[in-house]
């Protein structure tokens, strides 16, 4: 094989492999190896077809289910009976009696730009 000019003793060393000689020190894939890597393909094959159905079925088929009782799970009345009763003086006379309030906490800056200037709002 001619050399180029320039060349050293160590050009042939560096020369690209040949794809056969790679090949050739791969070792033989064995139909026991072959044989192993089908049944774990078909397990993994199997056990995602297993989630995707699954997830596909809570989503598709029983998601109205979910989004209703998502809908009920929002708000909870809780009702709070007061720690005592009515105040009284010593007549028997109602003084302060228990009221049923509604408590509301808003913070302003987490609201949106045109809520907070909206006409009617509370400064913060």
């Amino acid at each position: 094989m001619p050399r180029a000019a320039g060349a050293g003793a160590g050009a042939e060393a560096c020369a690209p492999h040949d794809p056969v000689a790679v090949e050739d020190r791969r070792p033989p894939i064995t139909p026991q190896l072959a044989w192993r890597v089908a049944i774990l393909g078909g397990i993994a094959l199997t056990v995602f077809a297993v989630i995707f159905l699954r997830l596909w079925f809570l989503q598709v088929l029983s998601g109205d289910k979910y989004l209703a009782q998502a809908n009920d799970n929002r708000v909870r009345d809780i009702t709070i009976q007061a720690p005592r009763g009515d105040v009284v003086d010593r007549n028997g006379t109602t003084l302060v009696d228990n009221r049923v309030g509604n408590a509301c906490r808003s913070s302003p800056n987490k609201l949106p730009p045109a809520a907070r200037s909206a006409p009617g709002s509370i400064a913060a």
